[in-house]
């Protein structure tokens, strides 16, 4: 129970000699309650320039970079080419990270249903969410501010492939390689 104060009242009569905590309602752990920091402990504490060094946001980024996996990095690519020559054959010369969200949804929608392999076999189901997941990836990247992954402006293109993928499945494609449905 909290009182005026804020201080949790000990109501097990074993636990009297457990001390009364300062806690918030909106702190996550029951009853525990770490003592509070003085501004001025901070700066004695944390003075020493050594500790920390000054980064820039492009270090930041230059360091995410350098720790990203090569095989994600790569397949991005390769998925984004592929992505952008489909956009030329469209007369959509824009990076995708540009075009409006409807439009964007309209385009990778076209593309889902219409992508093959170079051979003009289909691509197995898990390509297909690959492709999407690098397209995701890419639109983060340059901050977009919607995801394909969870707006509702993009629920087509997250069905499409989906669906495809349904498909593809009844004509025996996939992981587990079965006899098509009939």
């Amino acid at each position: 129970m909290l009182d005026k104060h804020n201080i949790v009242q000990n109501k097990n009569p074993q636990n009297d000699h457990v001390p009364k905590e300062n806690v918030t309602p909106t702190q996550p752990f029951h009853g525990i309650n770490p003592k509070p920091v003085s501004e001025n402990l901070l700066k004695n504490q944390f003075s020493s320039e050594s500790r920390f060094v000054d980064v820039s946001p492009e270090d930041v980024e230059q360091f995410i970079a350098q720790h990203e996996n090569e095989n994600t990095k790569r397949k991005t690519q390769s998925h984004l080419k592929l992505l952008y020559a489909f956009m030329k054959s469209q007369n959509e010369f824009k990076e995708i990270h540009e075009i409006e969200p409807s439009a964007l949804d309209s385009l990778l929608v076209h593309f889902f249903v219409s992508v093959r392999q170079s051979g003009g076999s289909e691509y197995e189901p898990t390509t297909l969410r690959g492709m999407l997941g690098s397209f995701e990836r890419e639109l983060k990247h340059r901050n977009y501010g919607e995801s394909l992954i969870t707006s509702v402006n993009f629920t087509k293109c997250r069905n499409t492939p989906r669906s495809k993928q349904i498909d593809l499945k009844k004509q025996g494609l996939g992981i587990n390689q079965k006899q098509p449905i009939e």
